[in-house]
């Protein structure tokens, strides 16, 4: 190899390690990196909650993650050539890169979250958000790809996504998903006098 080559590899590198890349990892639970991450979704959680409209609230949400009934993935853009190099370097670590952005409440640079419950045969997309500074990039669809490769090493089969907008069905869509059952909603109003009623 000549040192031409070698200098030319070398600038590639380099380049590499200037570009922003997207961190996506999983935090453990009973931990309290989970109460440090709550603080910073948990707007954002009661937001998809209300728009459940009443299936969970998001206490339930804390509660799952908290006990490791459903797993967290956190993104975030990292511009930092030494966090690059190390999650070039360590792809299986970058959870720790995760934590350290958490802990030190890098906020500007949180991307979003995705939360998957697990089930008997596959695994289900909970709550997925994203930023506003960082909407209408694909950083949606890399967490969802993200995630099932990690569900395909655990043997999971299937996974689902739901969601009342319209457009995230449509990002689902462009990543493999095949709309299903739908689902309708409707309130029942309380009744006051139930003395009327028979047993």
């Amino acid at each position: 190899m000549t040192k031409q080559t070698m200098e030319g590899q070398k600038a590639k590198a380099n380049d590499k390690l200037t570009e922003p890349v997207l961190l996506i990892g999983t935090l453990p639970c009973y931990n309290q990196l989970i109460n440090s991450v709550w603080l910073l979704i948990k707007e954002a959680a009661a937001l998809l909650a209300k728009m459940s409209r009443g299936e969970y609230t998001e206490f339930d949400v804390y509660k799952a993650i908290w006990f490791g009934h459903s797993t967290i993935y956190v993104g975030y853009y990292c511009d930092s050539k030494e966090d690059k190099a190390f999650a070039e370097q360590h792809p299986d670590n970058v959870n720790v890169l995760v934590a350290k952005y958490v802990t030190l409440k890098r906020e500007k640079d949180f991307v979003g979250y995705t939360i998957v419950r697990l089930g008997d045969r596959g695994a289900h997309i909970w709550q997925a958000f994203v930023t506003e500074k960082f909407r209408g990039t694909p950083v949606f669809e890399e967490c969802v790809k993200f995630v099932l490769a990690r569900l395909a090493e655990m043997g999971a089969r299937e996974v689902t996504f739901s969601s009342i907008r319209k457009g995230w069905g449509d990002k689902i869509k462009s990543i493999g998903f095949e709309e299903g059952l739908t689902t309708f909603h409707r309130t029942i109003e309380p009744v006051e006098n139930n003395d009327h009623m028979q047993v």
